[in-house]
């Protein structure tokens, strides 16, 4: 099963009891799904971009998922819910440097909740996905980046999120120097308007 269909699978998190309750920002349920669907694509073009910028980072990050191994196929929900969001700020650290409070801060500005909530989604997916990439990595003994580009691909197919994982893709393929900043916010820009 590709990494985003066992991630929209977890990101189901307790169907019909809270899906529409909202917290005090008014952030339901719904939209914290939505947008950690749509950062999914924004995510692997961050790691892509970033492992390639430096090396050593892909290492990093490889580390952090070996030592996680959280990952429970059978249920996503449960590895989502557990994920440590210690470890997904790590990683955001990590991918997105100095520009992350800024991004964070541009996420939740046009999506209209707070930038906690985003921090909150961002730092429990993260994790989970990192781990994804390295079981694939280490499943199929293939790159981070063949890795990347595939589940892109495969992400394309999605009515939610095609749009923003063709836009991430093509990032990837054209190999044309975007700021982090710019092509984040190319890439969630269907959510986020």
């Amino acid at each position: 099963m590709a990494l985003f269909d066992m991630l929209k699978d977890g990101l189901n998190m307790n169907p019909g009891g809270m899906k529409n309750r909202r917290n005090p920002q008014g952030f339901d349920e719904e939209s914290k799904k939505k947008l950690a669907m749509v950062a999914i694509p924004a995510i692997l073009w961050a790691v892509h971009k970033a492992v390639r910028e430096d090396e050593k980072k892909q290492k990093e990050l490889e580390d952090i998922a070996t030592q996680n191994k959280k990952l429970d196929p059978d249920d996503m929900t449960k590895t989502i819910e557990e994920a440590n969001p210690q470890e997904g700020k790590d990683i955001l650290d990590k991918i997105l440097g100095r520009e992350k409070e800024s991004v964070t801060k541009n996420i939740a500005e046009k999506s209209n909740v707070s930038q906690e909530e985003v921090d909150a989604v961002l730092d429990k997916i993260t994790p989970t996905i990192i781990e994804m990439l390295q079981k694939e990595k280490e499943d199929k003994g293939v790159s981070y980046d063949d890795q990347l580009r595939e589940e892109l691909k495969e992400m394309q197919r999605d009515p939610e999120i095609g749009t923003a994982s063709s836009t991430a893709k093509e990032y990837i393929e054209d190999d044309k120097e975007h700021s982090l900043q710019d092509g984040l916010m190319d890439i969630l820009g269907k959510f986020l308007r």
